[in-house]
């Protein structure tokens, strides 16, 4: 997240039980709000799959009574999505509930399981396509070409925006997760 410390005033916070760490919070602030990190995709409250209701519930509390003794008035909480998470989300959708939260946004999300065997007509017809028009799937360090004739002016002419990051900040990431990106 340090790539985005330009743009957002960290606000993170660890919670700790027996000096043990049981939960995080990747978060940034912004006046008297505090949000699930902006800079990410996904955020939320993070926690160990193994942990019971009274102890969540418990880390919440300690979590918002944090916040209010900082001032802040609103916590912008986003959930991370189901197929990533090994953790019990309805735990946190009760916990949302006891404190009366609010949903003020629900994102889309398009995931394709490279497990799943039932792929949809569209899925295989755009494989067939592929494999017709003869397309190649080949990595690169040079990121510039994919994103310059490729990502942004796709972006443009179907959602009109830009992408999220710039290049540098890809060509960042990549040189810091060189099997990952």
């Amino acid at each position: 997240m340090d790539y985005h410390s330009d743009r957002f005033q960290d606000f993170s916070l660890m919670v700790y039980k027996d000096e043990k760490l049981v939960a995080l919070l990747p978060a940034n602030r912004v006046k008297d709000n505090v949000y699930s990190h902006q800079g990410l995709t996904y955020g939320g409250l993070v926690f160990a799959t193994d942990e019971k209701m009274r102890s969540l519930l418990e880390y919440f509390k300690a979590i918002l009574e944090f916040l209010k003794g900082q001032g802040i008035e609103i916590l912008n909480l986003k959930m991370l999505p189901e197929i990533y998470c090994k953790c019990n989300n309805q735990a946190i959708d009760y916990l949302l509930n006891i404190v009366e939260a609010q949903n003020y946004r629900t994102d889309v999300l398009s995931v394709v399981n490279p497990k799943a065997k039932n792929y949809s007509r569209d899925r295989i017809a755009g494989y067939k396509r592929g494999l017709k028009h003869k397309l190649q799937i080949r990595e690169t360090q040079d990121m510039s070409e994919f994103w310059n004739e490729i990502l942004i002016p796709n972006l443009k002419r179907k959602h009109k925006i830009k992408p999220v990051h710039s290049l540098e900040d890809i060509e960042l990431l990549k040189s810091r997760f060189t099997s990952n990106i």
